[in-house]
């Protein structure tokens, strides 16, 4: 069993893994209210709460390091934690190498995916909050468009954004775009929503109760539901995330779990079973996402070839093992 936390200080990740920021002060140079980071040519407020992104993960390797470095390369100030559930892959070895990046990790067996993303949110000392499977990642910039959103949204308890879909080996072959609905329609005729794209408050997610641990597939529909019910929820026409479709992937593997799991939450909140056939063709969400992925192929491409992994330092900075209690 490995814990391990890392304490930020001056040179630490939330000095170093801003890099692409400028920062400015005003006049007296005393005041934080006017530093600012670059995030592709727009400008976000440095004073605005801090993004804490959960990744959970098991035996996923392979795509782990391009999950990990698409959070910390955010030019804003994100806080990223790795739950591992005691992997005998190359997973660990990932992990330690970015350690000095991420403010919390954990490798050993636990309660499961939703168990292990329950347990990111409670270390999370951010205001907008999010999780990021192992095996997708962050469009550049993502983050920012996230914060500018709220900014402009200070109402909203959470934000959702585009997503573009890419094989085993990062080939774009499908995109989606967030589609609002209340939480009657949402149990109709599906979320509308894709779960890496989108990001809510650490207070809405406190206020609504958390993540199901009870639920196997479904948690995030479950949590939109909630949040739906609770406020607003935002749409943005950025692209947010890339969701890998893979042999092994949950999305592929437990469909027969995710029907029952939705069946769960109909009778939970309609009383009444969920029409599994018209939940599943969602004739509107096809056709959107199919004119999306016609329309604007090109700059997805563009999209998921920029999301590269830059080069991290290698020292340990500001690395501290801490002992934990289980």
């Amino acid at each position: 069993m490995s814990r391990f936390t890392s304490k930020p200080t001056d040179e630490s990740w939330s000095a170093i893994l801003i890099p692409l920021c400028k920062t400015l002060t005003n006049s007296s140079g005393s005041s934080p209210a006017l530093q600012v980071a670059a995030c592709g040519g727009k400008e976000v407020s440095m004073t605005t709460p801090r993004v804490s992104i959960v990744i959970p993960n098991f035996n996923y390797g392979r795509y782990l390091e391009r999950a990990i470095s698409s959070v910390i390369q955010q030019p804003i100030d994100v806080e990223c934690m790795v739950l591992d559930g005691g992997s005998t892959d190359e997973s660990v070895a990932i992990i330690k190498r970015y350690a000095p990046y991420l403010s919390y990790w954990r490798s050993e067996r636990d309660g499961g995916h939703v168990a292990a993303i329950s347990e990111g949110f409670r270390r999370a000392e951010g205001s907008i909050l999010g999780w990021l499977n192992s095996d997708d990642f962050l469009a550049p910039n993502a983050l920012c468009r996230i914060v500018e959103a709220f900014e402009r949204n200070p109402s909203a308890v959470a934000v959702s954004g585009r997503c573009i879909l890419v094989d085993a080996n990062d080939r774009p072959f499908k995109a989606s775009r967030p589609i609002i609905r209340d939480w009657r329609r949402m149990i109709q005729s599906g979320h509308g929503l894709s779960q890496m794209s989108t990001f809510w408050t650490r207070q809405a997610y406190l206020d609504v109760g958390g993540l199901d641990e009870s639920l196997t597939f479904s948690f995030d529909f479950d949590l939109f539901v909630r949040l739906s019910q609770h406020g607003q929820i935002v749409a943005i026409q950025d692209y947010i995330s890339m969701f890998r479709w893979h042999s092994i992937a949950k999305s592929s593997t437990l469909q027969a779990v995710g029907l029952e799991d939705n069946s769960k939450i109909s009778m939970r909140y309609r009383g009444k079973p969920i029409s599994h056939f018209w939940h599943r063709l969602n004739p509107t969400s096809r056709v959107i996402n199919g004119i999306l992925w016609a329309l604007d192929k090109k700059r997805i491409s563009e999209i998921v070839e920029s999301a590269t992994i830059r080069p991290v330092l290698a020292s340990k900075i500001g690395l501290k093992e801490t002992p934990y209690s289980t």
